[in-house]
C-alpha cells in the first residue's frame, strides 16, 4: 500500500527558495517556524479543494472536516481520517419503494451507480441498508456500452429487516493515499513550492526592513 500520508519537507523547498544565504541563524529559524506555520494553514484547504475537483463527489467544505494537518520542526503532512461520511453527503437519488436502491456518484471517474438494497426514508436525508450476510454478491446492470450503474452491493442474503444502519461512504484516507481515482500529489506538491517560495521571499523582505 502506498504510504497513508503526504509530507512536505520544508527544510528542502526553503533551500530552493535560495532567499536564506544572507540569514543568521535566528533569523532562519523565524523564516523557518513562519513558512511551515503558513503551509500548514493554507494545506488542508488546498488539498480539501482538489479532491473535490478530482475525486470525490463531495464539496471541499465537507471533505476538510476529515483532513488532519500537522507539523513538525522540519514538516507538514496531511492525512485522511479513517472516519467515513455518510453517503447523503453525495446528494444521492431514490426512485421510491419500486426502485431495486439508492443511486450516488461517489469517486467522480466511476459514475452514478447503484446501491442495492439501500433505501431513504421521509424525514431523512440519510441513505439506509439492511445489513447483508457475507453472502453477498457485487453484480452489474445493464449491458456493454448501456451499462451505466453498476451495483456495488449486491443481491446476497439480507439479515430479515433488521438491523438498518445508516450507508456510509469510504474513508477519507483513500483519497489521500490511494491514487486509484485520482492523484492530488503532483499539484499539492507544486502548491506547496509555490506557497513556501512566496512566504519565504515576503519574510526575507521584512527582515531586510528591520
Amino acid at each position: 500500500m502506498a504510504a497513508a500520508k503526504f509530507n512536505i519537507n520544508v527544510d528542502a523547498l526553503i533551500r530552493l527558495a535560495s532567499l536564506t544565504r544572507d540569514l543568521s541563524k535566528k533569523q532562519l529559524a523565524q523564516v523557518k517556524t513562519r513558512s511551515i506555520s503558513t503551509l500548514s494553514r493554507r494545506l488542508g484547504a488546498e488539498a480539501s479543494r482538489q479532491i473535490s475537483d478530482k475525486i470525490l463527489n463531495l464539496p471541499s467544505r465537507v471533505i476538510s472536516g476529515y483532513l488532519n494537518v500537522k507539523t513538525d520542526e522540519h514538516s507538514v503532512t496531511l492525512s485522511g481520517s479513517s472516519r467515513r461520511p455518510p453517503m447523503s453527503a453525495f446528494n444521492p437519488t431514490w426512485g421510491g419503494r419500486a426502485s431495486p436502491g439508492v443511486v450516488v456518484t461517489i469517486w467522480r471517474d466511476q459514475g452514478p451507480i447503484l446501491l442495492a438494497h439501500t433505501f431513504m426514508r421521509p424525514g431523512s436525508k440519510e441513505v439506509w441498508q439492511r445489513v447483508p450476510t457475507s453472502r453477498s454478491k457485487t453484480l452489474s446492470v445493464g449491458q456493454g456500452r448501456n451499462s451505466s450503474r453498476q451495483v456495488v452491493q449486491g443481491a446476497g442474503a439480507l439479515v430479515g429487516r433488521l438491523p438498518i444502519v445508516i450507508r456510509k461512504g469510504p474513508a477519507m484516507a483513500r483519497a489521500v493515499y490511494e491514487r486509484k481515482h485520482g492523484d492530488i500529489y503532483p499539484d499539492l506538491s507544486a502548491f506547496a513550492q509555490t506557497t513556501i517560495a512566496a512566504e519565504v521571499a515576503r519574510l526575507v523582505a521584512a527582515l531586510g526592513k528591520s
